[in-house]
């Protein structure tokens, strides 16, 4: 997490916008992508992990199942080439290469991306909405005194 508010915060300061919503938009967008890009593989790797410890791929090898899903079925076959995946993150990682390559690590990213995408631009904008901490620089301060000005105050 400290690796989106990072770059979230370096991304509004170099951010070629003036206004405040537009950094906070670019900055929202360039940390989620920077987070998903490295946070994903690693979020895979963890979830096939969890799925083989779990009783998941075992059930696929019974009779019961067997029958539902046909021998030739790719899931069958995929979940079934897994079947090591439960011996650590090192054999996720080697199984993983195999079926995909290093592409494989990244499988899923656009619709990640389609989701927390817009999720961070809400946040963002309520966390600058809310910012008790505005500073001389920004937006915010320049239209409260432009406007304290204009009402003669």
């Amino acid at each position: 997490m400290q690796i989106r508010w990072t770059t979230y915060e370096h991304t509004k300061k170099v951010s070629p916008f003036r206004e405040a919503y537009a950094q906070a938009a670019a900055g929202a967008v360039t940390a989620t992508t920077i987070t998903t890009l490295i946070c994903h593989p690693l979020d895979l790797l963890k979830t096939r992990w969890q799925v083989s410890t779990s009783n998941t791929i075992a059930s696929l090898d019974t009779p019961a199942a067997a029958s539902a899903i046909s021998s030739t079925s790719k899931i069958r076959k995929e979940a079934l080439m897994r079947g090591d995946d439960h011996k650590g993150i090192k054999f996720v990682v080697r199984n993983v290469l195999r079926e995909a390559g290093w592409r494989g690590l990244y499988l899923g990213l656009g619709a990640r991306l389609v989701c927390s995408v817009p999720g961070s631009l809400i946040t963002m904008s309520v966390f600058e909405y809310y910012s008790p901490d505005k500073s001389s620089e920004s937006e915010y301060a320049h239209g409260g005194a432009m406007h304290e000005e204009a009402l003669g105050t």
